[in-house]
């Protein structure tokens, strides 16, 4: 469907107001112009009829009459002039067919009937007439009709005159409308229009003229108010947007200052264990360095002690290059995880450690992953590590846990169960919220799975919880696969 402008809306609607105008006006004239025509003819005729009857009555004989009438028709433009009996009864025909037979008994009885003396009749023979009967002073009627062919021109020409008038009028009436209706309409809501695009793009300067005593200029005003209000909230949005992106990054900075926090918190629980590994062959160590300070002990036994005190060296060695290694991310780390890799890594690291001496770890994988999840090793351990570790204290330090990896459905699922009392249904959906702890005052931040959830969630992943039917607490880490 067609979208016209407001010109053109305005264009139709006045061109349809101004001919519906002038058809009304030209059906009133029209008519009002029919009836003055019928009238003049009608009086024209009245007026012959009036001069011929003092004529026919100085006619003394029939061939007079028949003359008078005659002469009456040639030259007053008639078709019938007739001298007509009481019983209208044509007495002198003249030179036309009997009145009777012309326009119908009926209609020439009407006639005589009629106050005027004159009507417009219908001819079988001649179509519309003007007709009018006199009484002559000897008695009888005298019966006149003329053709109404010259008033159908007249009023045909009249009504080509009367299109030709309305239709210059309707023109220049349009014309000047549509000048006065841009000059006063149009052109001010162009100028509105011009300002509302303006206030849309942000513009501070307006250009309609505010005062004027109409309604555009009120609107005007109201448009220029608005602008303000709006540039004012603008103004107040943009210093509140400014604001909130200041405090998001200092959330940003904050969320990453407690995933560090929390992972060296990690660090330090692996830490403890890795000092308990350093601890034995430090003993070693102290003990063949007494026995080297013997002045008497032969050299076969000083290079046993000192092969002795080697090994324990490289093995302290060996157990802080794994902690180093497992708890500093290199410098060119991967943006992805080989989840099967990494899990074996961790278990195989913490099986040593003091608290999961007695805590049975198992990775059940029923069939190689062919993904890589969208993480980076260095979150990846660190969730991991932290579940394991809540793991562990769940059960106090004995009992068993199973790590399944798995896909589904195109995700990465990793999958800890433990053996542990699970979490109280009451507190399960309270677990992630941060500084949130059922650890005794000292032994817990309380941010240890808000950390986790909260790497799962910048990584596109996510972490769900639940208790298992059979006992213990059951965490479901899902990455996304397809990762490089």
């Amino acid at each position: 469907m067609p979208r016209f402008t407001l010109k053109v809306k305005l264009a139709i609607i006045l061109a349809a107001v101004m001919l519906a105008t002038f058809g009304l006006v030209y059906l009133a004239t029209s008519s009002l112009a029919t009836s003055i025509l019928a009238d003049q003819e009608t009086r024209s005729l009245q007026a012959m009829v009036d001069i011929l009857v003092p004529a026919l009555g100085h006619s003394h004989d029939r061939a007079e009459l028949d003359d008078t009438l005659r002469l009456a028709e040639r030259t007053g433009g008639l078709v019938s002039a007739q001298i007509l009996s009481e019983g209208l009864e044509t007495v002198a025909p003249g030179g036309s067919s009997p009145a009777e037979i012309l326009i119908g008994r009926e209609a020439l009885s009407n006639l005589v009937k009629n106050p005027s003396g004159t009507a417009i009749v219908r001819s079988p023979a001649a179509g519309r007439l003007f007709a009018a009967v006199r009484s002559l002073p000897g008695g009888g009627y005298l019966f006149a009709a003329r053709s109404a062919a010259f008033f159908e021109e007249r009023r045909h020409t009249m009504t080509v005159l009367l299109v030709i008038w309305g239709a210059v009028v309707v023109l220049a009436v349009l014309l000047a409308g549509a000048i006065l209706l841009r000059h006063v309409v149009v052109r001010p809501i162009d100028r509105l229009l011009q300002d509302a695009s303006r206030v849309a793009t942000g513009d501070k300067k307006l250009t309609s003229v505010t005062g004027a005593p109409d309604e555009f200029g009120a609107l005007s005003e109201s448009l220029n108010a608005m602008a303000d209000r709006i540039r004012e909230d603008r103004g107040r949005i943009e210093r509140q947007v400014e604001e909130l992106t200041e405090i998001n990054r200092r959330l940003s900075e904050a969320h990453e200052q407690i995933i560090r926090t929390e992972k060296l918190a990690s660090v330090g629980q692996l830490a403890a264990g890795v000092a308990h590994e350093i601890g034995n062959p430090i003993g070693v160590i102290l003990g063949y360095a007494e026995m080297l300070e013997d002045p008497a002990l032969d050299e076969k036994s000083r290079s046993a002690a000192a092969g002795h005190i080697r090994r324990a060296t490289e093995r302290i060695q060996g157990t802080i290059r794994d902690l180093l290694d497992f708890s500093r991310p290199a410098v060119d780390e991967a943006a992805s995880s080989d989840v099967g890799r990494e899990t074996r890594d961790i278990v195989q690291f913490i099986s040593p450690q003091p608290r999961f001496r007695y805590v049975q770890v198992e990775v059940r994988e029923p069939a190689p992953l062919t993904q890589r999840a969208a993480i980076p090793p260095s979150r990846f351990k660190q969730v991991v590590l932290n579940l394991l570790f809540n793991a562990a204290d769940a059960m106090d330090g004995r009992g068993r846990v199973e790590l399944s990896l798995e896909e589904v459905d195109g995700e990465i699922r990793v999958g800890l169960s433990d053996s542990g009392p699970g979490i109280p249904d009451s507190i399960l959906l309270k677990i992630f919220d941060p500084f949130f702890t059922t650890k005794e005052v000292g032994k817990g931040t309380g941010l240890g799975l808000y950390v986790c959830h909260t790497i799962m969630n910048r990584y596109g992943g996510r972490i769900e919880v639940a208790n298992r039917p059979g006992g213990g607490a059951q965490f479901t880490l899902l990455f996304p696969g397809g990762a490089r």
